[in-house]
Order: structure tokens, then C-alpha cells, then sequence
């Protein structure tokens, strides 16, 4: 029921964010600390007819003609043992990730959804770095 009512309540706030803002191919996704929380915002984003790019472990080069990116902070000591990088490693790709699409003209959503339940040091560590980077939050 309580995961039910969240997806509820974020595809209402991704529809408000996007009706009419974006195209199908405008919007990369990636996480931020190597959660997949990604990937779910991805499932709400297609079934609101986005589909956007998702890029587990997005480069700054690897931009392409978006307008948006939105990064889904949270962190996993799991998944950043899969993608084979460390906290500081994550930080570091994903400030030069946000230069450069601030240098190509992209918004830039940050969200946080899983709640109290996926916060912790690592996750408020993602947080502090992320929130600066955001043109708009959603927590």
C-alpha cells in the first residue's frame, strides 16, 4: 500500500515537472550514489511517455542533445561496489556531470525518493553535494 501511494504521489509530481517541458528524448537519467531509484524513476517517466535515457554511470562526455538531466540521489555501498568506484570517485563524476551540462544549457533536477527509510551517512553525504548542482528538487 505505502509503495503504491509513492509512486502515486511521484508520478504526479514528474507529470506536473514535465507536462509539455520535454520530448521522449530530452531527459537523462543517473543515479547519484549508485541506488536504483533510478530506475524507478525511469518506470514513472515512461509510463508518463518519457523515456529517457538511463546511464548507471554517466560521463560528462557522454551528453548528449538533452535538456534535462535528473539525478536520483541516494546511496548504495552495494551498487558503487558494482560500478567499481568509491564515494569520492561518485562526488567527483557527478560534479563534472552537472559542469557540463550546465555548460550545455540543461536543467537540472535533483531527486531524493526513497525517503527516511534510504537515508544515512552515505545518502546525506550524495544529498549535500547534490542540492547545490539542482535547478529544482524533489525530495
Amino acid at each position: 500500500m505505502k509503495i503504491g501511494l509513492i509512486r502515486i504521489m511521484l508520478t504526479s509530481v514528474l507529470f506536473t515537472a514535465f507536462s509539455g517541458a520535454v520530448m521522449a528524448a530530452d531527459v537523462v537519467l543517473t543515479p547519484f550514489g549508485q541506488s536504483p531509484d533510478a530506475m524507478m524513476v525511469k518506470v514513472v517517466l515512461k509510463k508518463l511517455g518519457v523515456d529517457g535515457r538511463l546511464e548507471k554511470i554517466l560521463q560528462a562526455d557522454g551528453l548528449e542533445n538533452e535538456k534535462v538531466l535528473i539525478t536520483v540521489v541516494a546511496g548504495s555501498s552495494k551498487g558503487l561496489g558494482e560500478a567499481g568506484i568509491d564515494k569520492d570517485a561518485e562526488i567527483e563524476r557527478m560534479k563534472a556531470v552537472a559542469a557540463a551540462a550546465r555548460d550545455k544549457g540543461l536543467k537540472i533536477l535533483v531527486m531524493h525518493i526513497g525517503g527516511k527509510g534510504r537515508r544515512g551517512t552515505l545518502t546525506d553525504v550524495f544529498i549535500e553535494e547534490a542540492v547545490p548542482m539542482a535547478d529544482s528538487l524533489i525530495v
